[in-house]
């Protein structure tokens, strides 16, 4: 996934959070060791090519709050 300004990450997964309006958001593998898990809302994404392989959104880490997952990952959900 190409966030605003670069690799964000790979798409994994997809979910329907509880209490989410907005529809499913794309689960995104991230950072170096691939312990950041992004929740990217469907709202968010721009672009999808199955010729380049790739999803677009307008995402940034910034725009993340960040959750201490069990299993060592750090969950990352869009800000309000």
């Amino acid at each position: 996934m190409l966030g605003r300004y670069g690799e964000l990450g790979t798409v994994v997964d997809t979910e329907l959070a509880p209490g989410d309006t907005d529809g499913p958001a794309l689960i995104v593998r991230g950072g170096v060791s691939e312990a950041l898990l992004y929740h990217v809302p469907g709202r968010r994404i721009l672009d999808v090519s199955n010729e380049r392989r790739t999803v677009t959104a307008d995402a940034h880490v910034a725009d993340f709050v960040p959750i201490l997952g069990g299993d060592g990952t750090v969950v990352l959900r869009m800000r309000s």
